[in-house]
């Protein structure tokens, strides 16, 4: 989710920063980064479709 709106991770960023570190580095882990990377392959900026990822992007005003 924070690799689509910056705005939630800057909050995950500052509320939460051990967690968000932990995420980050785990996310670089090879298997995780090449299905990350596919998934901007495949679906671009798009978190999840539908009216859940319209809800979000209104709600950050993106």
């Amino acid at each position: 989710m924070t690799e689509r709106f910056a705005a939630i991770a800057a909050i995950f960023a500052e509320t939460a920063p051990l967690t968000a570190a932990l995420t980050h580095r785990v996310a670089t882990l090879p298997p995780l980064a090449e299905l990350a990377a596919k998934a901007r392959t495949d679906y671009g900026d798009a978190y999840c479709g539908g009216q859940i990822e319209a809800s979000l992007r209104k709600v950050l005003g993106a």
